[in-house]
């Protein structure tokens, strides 16, 4: 093995539009961020991945992504120790997700990395720009490895929406996708995220989105963390990792995590329910208040 290598990443382009891509793994580091590559319909073979498609430029942000979050992994910026210190104060030293303690015994002892202590930035670095103030505690909370996998990362669990008690119209749908990708959300980034879909007229307001959050929390899906971002001009919301319409796909992150749910289920044991798919999160339209 090279020692320089942790990823090789080919990707081929044929005359119609299609073509291969093709990652090699050569540092375990990165294998659980290889796995979106399972959910695009690739195959694996030792440590190679291989996804073949008639349509490449439907993969195009899956292999970006693969290269984003596998440079992250091998490359992490460095947050102020004084910000990550304040972080960790304000919050307890505990998770803000699974409420995992990083102060009993049990887990001070552990070397897993369920049980390690990550500082997530809510605000994306990779979307960050310098008004969204990365670093600063505002953006910041606390949450161990376990969560980080599952509920940070993107594509590894789904909400049911007919276990929430309403009928979903679209915009909140593709609020619900963004939720999926990003269990701990901010409501700036949501607006982005929903309004990069759209034109104008049809673009949404900040407090639209605020609101829609909030009737998410009133149903107990999402839970506020208002000591995260005091007098700021946006809030920060926390998937509410126990509620019934949570079900999981079928991933080893899942599977390592010790403080998940008594009885969680996966996607693929649900009897015809509808979940709430990632792409619709440059899809959806219209408005609506859950009853």
């Amino acid at each position: 093995m090279d020692s320089e290598k942790a990823l090789e990443l080919n990707i081929t382009v044929n005359q119609a539009g299609g073509g291969t891509v093709t990652a090699t793994m050569h540092d375990s580091s990165v294998e659980e961020r290889l796995q979106l590559l399972n959910a695009r319909g690739a195959t694996r073979t030792g440590d190679t991945w291989r996804l073949e498609t008639d349509d490449m430029g439907a993969h195009a942000d899956a292999a970006q992504y693969v290269i984003k979050m596998v440079s992250d992994i091998l490359t992490p910026k460095e947050t102020p120790g004084e910000a990550r210190q304040a972080t960790f104060e304000r919050d307890g030293n505990t998770c803000r997700l699974c409420g995992a303690n990083f102060d009993a015994p049990a887990i001070k002892v552990s070397r897993d990395r369920v049980n390690t202590r990550v500082l997530d930035h809510v605000y994306p670095q990779r979307d960050a720009k310098p008004i969204h103030r990365p670093h600063e505690t505002c953006n910041l909370v606390t949450v161990c490895g376990g969560c980080d996998d599952v509920f940070l990362q993107g594509d590894k669990f789904r909400i049911v929406t007919d276990r929430l008690g309403y009928r979903p119209p679209p915009t909140d749908r593709q609020l619900i996708a963004c939720i999926q990708k990003r269990g701990i959300i901010r409501s700036d980034w949501a607006l982005d995220k929903l309004n990069a879909s759209r034109e104008e007229p049809d673009r949404l307001e900040h407090e639209y989105i605020a609101e829609r959050l909030g009737a998410l929390a009133q149903i107990e899906l999402m839970k506020p963390l208002p000591d995260v971002a005091k007098n700021e001009g946006f809030e920060v919301y926390a998937v509410n990792i126990s509620h019934r319409a949570i079900v999981f796909l079928d991933h080893k992150a899942v599977d390592r995590h010790p403080r998940l749910p008594q009885g969680f289920e996966f996607v693929n044991s649900l009897n015809g329910e509808d979940y709430v798919s990632m792409n619709e999160q440059k899809r959806g339209r219209g408005s609506s208040t859950p009853a």
